[in-house]
């Protein structure tokens, strides 16, 4: 969990419209789910930051009050990217794979209103759990499944898979 410059990046303006999760409803210690455990690891010194930790990996890390607060570095990384390649506040399509904590759905929720955002999480248990523990917007829907199955039907992959067809039959 690297943090740029030992703090987490905030963007002035950007947060959500809705209000943070209560902390005080996350459970305590590990639940199970259908691929192993989750469990919310909470710190006295970040009230509003949960680390979700899946099968005793951290996977994700969320401010409750701030989505646009990311302090995985591969989400810092991430973000850049997906600043670099749309202007500031435009939609974007998204499919994240591997959903967690769903901590870069949020993000993009809070900078980029009106994506079109679809989450897919291995583990259905988990998936549903953190809907109800982090009072998700309904952008993303969150589905269960492999990837790579709901990576083949996103448009993009449908259009190249109808002129890659189109392309074999002439």
């Amino acid at each position: 969990m690297a943090r740029s410059g030992g703090t987490s990046p905030r963007r002035p303006g950007r947060a959500s419209h809705r209000p943070p999760t209560d902390a005080a409803g996350l459970p305590d210690g590990p639940v199970r789910t259908s691929t192993g455990t989750v469990e919310l690891v909470r710190s006295r010194d970040d009230p509003d930051g949960v680390t979700v930790v899946v099968n005793g990996v951290p996977s994700s890390h969320l401010d409750l009050a701030d989505p646009t607060r990311l302090d995985f570095e591969y989400m810092q990384q991430m973000a850049v990217v997906v600043d670099r390649v749309a202007e500031p506040g435009a939609s974007l399509r998204v499919l994240h794979l591997g959903a967690a904590g769903c901590t870069f759905a949020r993000y993009v929720h809070a900078t980029r209103p009106g994506s079109h955002q679809l989450a897919v999480e291995l583990d259905a248990t988990l998936a549903e759990l953190v809907r109800g523990w982090f009072d998700l917007p309904r952008s993303p829907p969150c589905a269960s499944g492999r990837g790579r199955t709901h990576r083949a039907r996103t448009p993009a992959r449908r259009e190249r898979g109808r002129r890659r067809a189109g392309r074999l039959r002439g």
